[in-house]
């Protein structure tokens, strides 16, 4: 295989445009949030994104649980019913009927800053796809991984830092990338499989580390591999009504705002953690931008997220812990047409930094495990009038 060097290595990187949306994988130009890159040394490169001020989804949280959207027992209200969130269909992904719950406080407004936790920089899951549009640009770009190919997901591990400066003048925050790539393995002569080391920083201060295993298949090999272990084909997303059915969870237990971008239904506590169903709504623009056959990697990490937060709220904390890091491992296709069961357990303390615990969470097809996800939270949150909501506020207003 031969790296190409595209660029000049040592120049600086730009934020000035996004990148062809078919280096990451994107349809909607807005979705792209890398503009550059650029060779460093050996198998390693630096990637340029700006991140979004505001955002329907990567911004969209809560610093607290919204109680009244629980009944006494932790449980959700059914939709409908006093206090309860409506299901995410009756506000379409880009309607202008839907409002937020009354009891949510968001931490980025519009044109605000993307900062959804106190002592945390930006959205993990937004440099979790920032991550992934990076380590796609340079498999596409630098490492000779043709358009027709289907890339997957085997392991992804993630551990985020503190809060980064906000940028000189109050301007959207850039992030720079170095992608590193180890275990490169051919067939014939094109790569097959590598890991992507990424480190993170953001305005120029560290924000974290993530390593992705990912699997490259040509798209006839792919289509073939699917029919495989199939007894139908798979259908797509385009093709499904927009929810599969149940109660969505209060989007305030799982850290939303916007019912529109809660993935669980039939959430439940359990005494050592909780259960639900996953529902990713068919039409999301963000998770779905592009009609697919399973639910992506970047879905079920958000499904994590949820689940663990649920867990953490149960109904009787208002304050939510924020994401620091998670260890995931994917093991089949998570189908659309087949339930899936979200298990979510408390699990052991960790030392930090940041200090947390960890929330180990199951996703279950056929009584078969397809993925396990170990989210760490941290013991911080959102609270009124700290960083996070003071810059969103004075944001809006520049």
């Amino acid at each position: 295989m031969t790296v190409m060097q595209e660029g000049a290595a040592g120049q600086e990187l730009a934020f000035e445009r996004p990148v062809e949306r078919s280096l990451v994988h994107r349809r909607a130009v807005t979705e792209v949030y890398v503009t550059d890159t650029r060779p460093v040394s050996g198998i390693r490169f630096a990637v340029a994104a700006q991140l979004p001020r505001s955002h329907r989804y990567f911004t969209d949280h809560t610093g607290y649980a919204a109680p009244d959207r629980l009944d006494r027992g932790g449980r959700t209200a059914p939709a409908g019913a006093t206090g309860a969130a409506g299901p995410a269909e009756t506000t379409g992904p880009d309607g202008d009927g839907g409002g937020r719950p009354a009891a949510a406080r968001t931490t980025a407004t519009a044109g605000g800053s993307a900062a959804p936790a106190d002592g945390f920089a930006a959205d993990p899951l937004l440099l979790t796809e920032c991550c992934r549009q990076a380590a796609t640009t340079v498999a596409h770009r630098y490492l000779g991984v043709p358009p027709d190919t289907a890339f997957l997901v085997t392991r992804w591990t993630a551990r985020f830092t503190a809060a980064a400066p906000q940028p000189p003048g109050g301007g959207p925050d850039e992030l720079t990338l170095l992608v590193g790539a180890t275990d490169l393995r051919e067939r014939g002569g094109r790569l097959e499989s590598a890991t992507l080391d990424v480190d993170l920083a953001l305005n120029g201060t560290p924000a974290g580390h993530a390593t992705i295993g990912a699997a490259y298949m040509p798209s006839g090999r792919y289509a073939a591999l699917r029919a495989l272990r199939r007894t139908t084909p798979p259908p797509l997303t385009s093709a499904l009504p927009p929810r599969a059915g149940g109660t969505v969870a209060a989007p305030g237990a799982v850290g939303r705002s916007l019912p529109e971008n809660v993935v669980l239904t039939d959430a439940t506590p359990t005494p050592d953690g909780a259960t639900a169903r996953l529902d990713v709504p068919a039409g999301h623009p963000a998770i779905y931008d592009h009609p697919l056959d399973h639910v992506p990697a970047m879905g079920l990490i958000e499904a994590a997220r949820q689940a663990a937060l649920y867990t953490a709220s149960r109904g009787e904390r208002a304050l939510l812990p924020q994401v620091a890091g998670f260890d995931a491992e994917f093991g089949r296709f998570a189908e659309l047409d087949a339930p899936t069961t979200v298990t979510a357990r408390r699990r052991g303390p960790v030392a930090g930094p940041p200090a947390g615990h960890t929330v180990a969470v199951d996703f279950r097809q056929l009584d078969t495990v397809i993925c396990a996800i170990t989210v760490t939270l941290a013991d911080t949150g959102h609270r009124p009038g700290t960083r996070d909501g003071a810059e969103a506020r004075r944001g809006a207003r520049r």
